[in-house]
């Protein structure tokens, strides 16, 4: 699928999508000054793998990265591009579920847009960076389904870390659904698992098992 540019405060921010006609996934990318972008594994792995299974998949690159235009903020800036996205989303397919999927940095933008968006239905956080940012807003404020998904031999976020704050937001916030996943032997980029990873989100993503697209 070509580029395509979509119009924001910061100028245009690039992406792609595939439609096939089915619930919508939008891709979160890690860290732009530590390489994050929406081509990096994960992304495009996450991307065809949804796609095959009939998701209408969403990635794009936040401002800064790649051909997106604009200055790398850090947080507000790339929260006010994935609601420049999810909305542009909204215009292109509606009438869709809507769901959220992102990495280290993206899981953190990802858990803001849920916890502010209730039109999000899931949200997948990979590899949350927990410990470098605060996930405590989720305690109020978000309604969709999550999956926390992290890597048993993850050197940046820990398993106990990831543990300790599902804990509180299951104590404190009634309206959400917080579910976690690990996979054994995976570090923080996945890069021996990324099998594992893929199908552990697809899983999650897709209520109902899919008939590859054709």
């Amino acid at each position: 699928m070509p580029n395509i540019f979509i119009p924001s405060q910061e100028g245009r921010l690039e992406a792609k999508y595939h439609d096939t006609k089915g619930p919508v996934s939008l891709l979160l990318h890690a860290h732009p000054l530590f390489s994050g972008n929406m081509n990096n594994q994960i992304m495009y792995q996450l991307y065809w793998e949804l796609a095959t299974y009939g998701n209408t998949v969403v990635r794009f690159n936040f401002r800064g990265v790649g051909q997106s235009e604009g200055e790398f903020s850090g947080e507000d800036g790339e929260l006010s591009d994935a609601n420049t996205v999810l909305d542009w989303a909204m215009a292109a397919f509606p009438g869709r579920e809507f769901n959220v999927i992102g990495f280290s940095f993206g899981a953190w933008v990802g858990a803001n847009l849920s916890a502010r968006r209730p039109e999000i239905k899931k949200f997948v956080a990979i590899s949350p960076p927990v410990g470098f940012y605060s996930f405590g807003f989720m305690t109020e404020f978000c309604s969709a389904k999550c999956l926390f998904v992290v890597g048993t031999e993850d050197n940046v976020v820990s398993v106990s870390s990831v543990a300790e704050l599902l804990f509180v937001l299951r104590a404190q916030n009634s309206q959400g659904d917080f579910l976690m996943e690990t996979i054994e032997g995976a570090n923080h980029f996945f890069d021996e698992s990324m099998k594992g990873l893929v199908t552990t989100v697809r899983g999650f993503i897709d209520s109902e098992a899919n008939s590859p697209a054709s």
